[in-house]
């Protein structure tokens, strides 16, 4: 899994980015459902990419607030282990973002479209 080295520019990108049905942002805290529940519907859908550790606009007016990553990437375990407990696996890659000021970490999820139907661990489809 590779490391991206981020500039100012391209922290406040991400987090202004417009959320839709092919990019989410969601606060590192984020449950275990809620990483299936998106993961799902882009993988059931057209696919797209969902970033943890930007906090939404409503927690935090200033874009470069919103960045709030981590000081390690095993914090990202959890998110992982959740990808890997849909049914059937999902196809995806990931990568490290990090901040070049103060080299806290997100994690940016791309999900590939997919042919077949996926749910969550509890059996869930999501569209």
């Amino acid at each position: 899994m590779k490391n991206r080295v981020l500039t100012e520019k391209e922290i406040i990108e991400f987090s202004t980015r417009n959320e839709g049905h092919f990019y989410d942002r969601k606060a590192k805290e984020i449950g275990g459902k809620k990483i299936q529940k998106i993961a799902v519907a882009l993988a059931n859908a057209d696919g797209g990419d969902f970033v943890v550790g930007i906090k939404d606009d409503k927690e935090e007016e200033r874009p470069m607030n919103r960045w709030c990553g981590s000081q390690n990437k095993e914090f990202f375990n959890s998110v992982f282990q959740n990808l890997y407990e849909t049914k059937p696996s999902i196809p995806f890659s990931a990568e490290f973002l990090v901040d070049e000021r103060d080299s806290s970490i997100c994690l940016r999820v791309t999900i590939e479209k997919s042919e077949k139907t996926h749910s969550a661990a509890d059996g869930t489809v999501y569209v």
